[in-house]
């Protein structure tokens, strides 16, 4: 769990969590209130670092910058599932990067409409 980073709402920034680590899972309390559960994650050896992002608590920001996306090194680990990572290497490799991240951007703003 070391060499894994979760992300957590904003309205958390300063506040102290109480964090379970699971087999499967992390959950993370305020006080008695659980606020985040992530599925568990594990990092690399090699000092790696893994990242478990909710696209939903980055995508506002994305669609202001999205170019930001290109240059975002949990980028990888903010893809809800396998397939738009795959969209991300199509987009990355077929088109400008400006072009690119905004195509991205826009799907993922479009799977975070859906939910």
């Amino acid at each position: 769990m070391h060499a894994v980073f979760y992300s957590v709402p904003s309205q958390l920034i300063d506040k102290r969590l109480r964090v379970h680590v699971y087999d499967d899972r992390i959950e993370a309390f305020l006080d008695a209130t659980r606020v985040v559960t992530h599925t568990r994650q594990f990092g690399c050896w090699d000092g790696v670092r893994v990242h478990c992002v909710n696209y939903r608590r980055v995508i506002h920001p994305l669609r202001r910058k999205p170019q930001a996306l290109a240059g975002a090194v949990y980028r990888d680990g903010l893809f809800p599932r396998s397939e738009y990572e795959a969209a991300w290497a199509t987009l990355s490799t077929a088109l400008l990067c400006r072009d690119a991240c905004c195509r991205m951007v826009d799907l993922l703003w479009l799977a975070h409409g859906a939910a």
